[in-house]
């Protein structure tokens, strides 16, 4: 910012200087701040008052615990960047206003990279005519399509959240700082990280999901797993047939009655599903549901997210569902930024081919965890009260399969299947 550089270059860093990045940098210049001498905590302070009160000063000053000195471990642009999304793009909007000229004669100053920074700023900020307005330009002057734009902002959106930028060079990892994957419930769902439950209609899938959220409302295992899952917060997002067979559902596993699902001090069940009565619509996964959704996570400390279906949350947004590239933006943008905040499990269709899932390819090739449920079939006869259930992928451990049945709707592990004992259990038993 000092040398004059424009929009789109990048310092030694790899770090790229952004119309909003810049509109933070000269606010907080502006109230005096010395950047390489100013503690932490007043940077911070300068920050929450430049914003206008419009923050969560809690979450924030957490977040920057504990910085030293100078400011925290972190290039000071890459800082500057982590603060204007902690206002959702609102402190750097009025300078980033000023440069593009209010957003007028947007063809003579922006480059496609800042269209797409302009861009994102708008989603973040809920401006849905602006962003219409530049997703026009860019499609008019540089010829690419609704999915393209999309999957670039998701991209973006990415590198901003992450501070990771690609580079021309790798670079070795310090593995010392490298964390192993563990589960949230074992066997079945892994903790900050992707995980798909697919198979035909019918076959349970959402009950499947609401066992698996209950296990970790209670902390509890599942099926043929007795070690205890993680307790935690669960939000199920029901944007495939809405609010009323998910409630039947829940009655049918008897969690109605469940405090963590009555709305009170102890509520740590909510669903987001479209109702007219409580003037919801369902949620999608464009680039501003999904910012929803991290804001969301973040402020209530959300374990687990339930997305129920792949198909319906890409339902009225520029993400195509049978597209390996649109989906892949969506899925890493879920792995890198969502998930480092919580696990998500997400249900989909099975496909037309054996063992594969509807539309594309990407939905079973990201995550670390992929099951299928199908109803079992003996002597060619389908059994509709019984299922098998299979772990068809998994970093973290071998292949199983196993079987369970429905009996009044609460599924129940068959006869003579095997089970993993909770070895903490025994151990305690024992001394």
């Amino acid at each position: 910012v000092k040398e004059g550089s424009a929009s789109g270059c990048r310092n030694e860093d790899g770090l790229r200087l952004t119309l909003e990045l810049r509109g933070v940098i000269d606010l907080l210049t502006d109230l005096g701040v010395t950047w390489l001498e100013e503690q932490a905590k007043g940077v911070l302070e300068r920050f929450i008052e430049a914003s206008g009160g419009d923050v969560d000063e809690e979450r924030l000053f957490a977040q920057y615990d504990g910085a030293e000195g100078a400011l925290p471990g972190r290039p000071v642009a890459d800082f500057m960047h982590s603060l204007h999304f902690e206002t959702g793009g609102q402190l750097g909007a009025r300078k980033a206003s000023e440069l593009t000229g209010g957003g007028k004669e947007l063809e003579k100053k922006l480059s496609y990279g800042e269209l797409i920074d302009t861009m994102l700023m708008a989603a973040i900020q809920g401006e849905s005519d602006l962003q219409m307005e530049l997703r026009a330009e860019a499609i008019s002057r540089f010829r690419r399509t609704d999915a393209q734009i999309e999957a670039a902002l998701f991209k973006r959106h990415t590198e901003q959240e992450t501070g990771c930028i690609r580079r021309t060079a790798p670079m070795p990892l310090d593995l010392s700082k490298i964390s192993g994957v563990d589960w949230l419930v074992p066997g079945f769902l892994p903790a900050n990280d992707l995980a798909l439950l697919y198979g035909a209609a019918g076959t349970g899938k959402t009950t499947a999901a609401l066992v698996l959220a209950r296990s970790v409302l209670q902390g509890k295992g599942v099926l043929d797993h007795e070690a205890p899952a993680g307790i935690g917060k669960v939000l199920f997002i029901a944007s495939d047939s809405g609010p009323q067979p998910l409630v039947a559902a829940m009655q049918d596993l008897e969690m109605m009655s469940m405090p963590e699902v009555q709305k009170g001090n102890q509520q740590r069940f909510f669903v987001w599903a479209a109702d007219q009565e409580n003037s919801s619509t369902a949620w999608s996964a464009d680039l501003r549901g999904c910012i929803e959704l991290l804001e969301f996570v973040r402020k209530n400390k959300i374990t687990l997210v339930v997305l129920d279906s792949c198909k319906a949350i890409c339902r009225g947004t520029e993400v195509d569902y049978a597209s390996n590239h649109s989906v892949t933006a969506l899925l890493t943008y879920l792995k890198d930024v969502i998930a480092p905040h919580t696990s998500l499990l997400l249900l989909n269709h099975d496909g037309t081919a054996r063992n594969a899932t509807a539309g594309a390819k990407a939905w079973k090739e990201i995550p670390s965890v992929v099951h299928q449920i199908e109803i079992e079939e003996l002597n060619g006869q389908m059994v509709h009260e019984r299922r098998l259930w299979q772990l068809r992928k998994s970093r973290l451990g071998p292949m199983r399969e196993f079987r369970y049945q429905l009996v009044d709707g609460e599924p129940v592990l068959c006869d003579g299947e095997e089970t993993f004992g909770n070895c903490h259990d025994r151990l305690i038993e024992v001394l």
